[in-house]
């Protein structure tokens, strides 16, 4: 389960920049990497175990193969980053994080998520244009998102979730409705 107690406890690395760097196979287990750039970095196969990785930009990054287990991923970017069926999301708090892809195709997600956390009240996972159909360890109704695209899942699995742009539109429509106006507005109707 995740253990917000055990998280961060490390070294203090916040903000630290290791944009475009060749991490490869490091231990960062319990590292407090908050806000930490990690953009197109290479951290294939690093352990991430119980570290707190909350508002890191993880855009581009290469995590195939490793261990996020128990992490503090609150609001972390993996926008575009790239994974594999080693890569280990289980019993992390993925709550705010973002799972985007910015134009072109989808990006297919992989990895376990065994006993991840995608919800904490009214905030959840923020995806768009992301291919979650082959990552493992879910149950039913433990995928809950917000998506601006089209979110694909392993089949059977239910998904809590919320089209942000339609949600968005349809508030925007309703900014505009007659009524809206009040009685000093009728001039402008």
């Amino acid at each position: 389960a995740y253990q917000p107690d055990l998280v961060g406890k490390g070294s203090n690395l916040i903000k630290a920049n290791f944009s475009g760097a060749d991490l490869r196979g490091t231990d960062f287990t319990g590292c407090n990497l908050a806000n930490a750039n990690f953009v197109g970095a290479n951290l294939s196969s690093c352990n991430f175990t119980c570290a707190n990785l909350a508002k890191a930009n993880l855009s581009g990054a290469d995590v195939s193969g490793a261990s996020l287990t128990g992490a503090n991923l609150s609001g972390a970017d993996f926008t575009s980053a790239v994974t594999s069926g080693s890569t280990n999301f289980s019993y992390a708090y993925l709550v705010g994080a973002r799972f985007y892809v910015i134009g072109g195709e989808k990006v297919v997600y992989l990895g376990c998520f065994q006993g991840a956390i995608f919800t904490d009240g009214e905030k959840r996972l923020e995806v768009a244009n992301a291919d979650f159909s082959q990552i493992s360890g879910l149950v039913d109704g433990q995928f809950a998102c917000y998506y601006k695209c089209e979110v694909l899942l392993p089949p059977g699995v239910q998904c809590i979730s919320t089209n942000r742009f339609l949600e968005a539109r349809e508030a925007e429509a309703r900014t505009f409705e007659v009524g809206d106006f009040g009685a000093g507005d009728a001039d402008y109707v």
